[in-house]
């Protein structure tokens, strides 16, 4: 369907096919949303946490390598699942055809 006449504008069709363009941005929303989630996590279990798992500020220390991980494990997540929808996509639409 698209907009009024039947066509989608330009910006929008470099997003809906395989371009590196389209890629890139969408792997720079999979890391944003990882790294989001992962230190909502994070700051949700910091006060379940043992002071030496608490990270500080402008120190390298085990609060940050589980900050880190927890954003890795989202960001592994996405991943799997974005994957899963694509496969899906492409085995629907060799269906179709």
């Amino acid at each position: 369907m698209g907009v009024a006449g039947g066509q989608w504008p330009a910006a929008v069709e470099v997003f809906t096919d395989h371009s590196p363009l389209a890629t890139e941005m969408t792997n720079f929303i999979h890391a944003s949303v990882a790294v989001l989630a992962g230190n909502a996590v994070y700051l949700l279990l910091l006060p379940h946490l043992p002071p030496a798992a608490r990270h500080v500020p402008l120190r390298v220390d085990l609060g940050l390598v589980i900050d880190f991980w927890l954003c890795l494990v989202f960001f592994g997540i996405i991943k799997t699942v974005s994957g899963r929808r694509r496969s899906q996509r492409s085995q629907s639409g060799k269906d179709l055809k």
